[in-house]
């Protein structure tokens, strides 16, 4: 389960002013040879006056629709669509 990290201060006698943090936080399973299965978030609150300010606000969720598996594609189960859908929300709200 990796987890990236960043921090950047731009200015240390104002931090609330001048921060960013990437957080990125993935769960990779391997099922098979060759195969890999990624589900995790990437979460970015930046400041204006830092260089990751561009990116601020664009919170992702990701994880596979489907997966292919002995040439057919085999779709996830409904219920972990949704519990993604209220990730999605979630993130939006931080």
């Amino acid at each position: 389960m990796p987890l990236s990290f960043i921090f950047e201060v731009a200015n240390w006698s104002d931090i609330p002013h001048n921060y960013a943090i990437i957080a990125a936080p993935s769960i990779r399973i391997y099922p098979l040879d060759n195969a890999e299965l990624a589900v995790g978030f990437h979460w970015i609150p930046a400041t204006s006056s830092t260089a990751f300010s561009e990116l601020s606000g664009q919170n992702e969720v990701f994880c596979p629709r489907s997966i292919q598996l002995l040439g057919r594609d085999l779709e996830l189960p409904h219920p972990m669509l949704q519990l993604l859908s209220h990730a999605r929300e979630l993130l939006g709200r931080l």
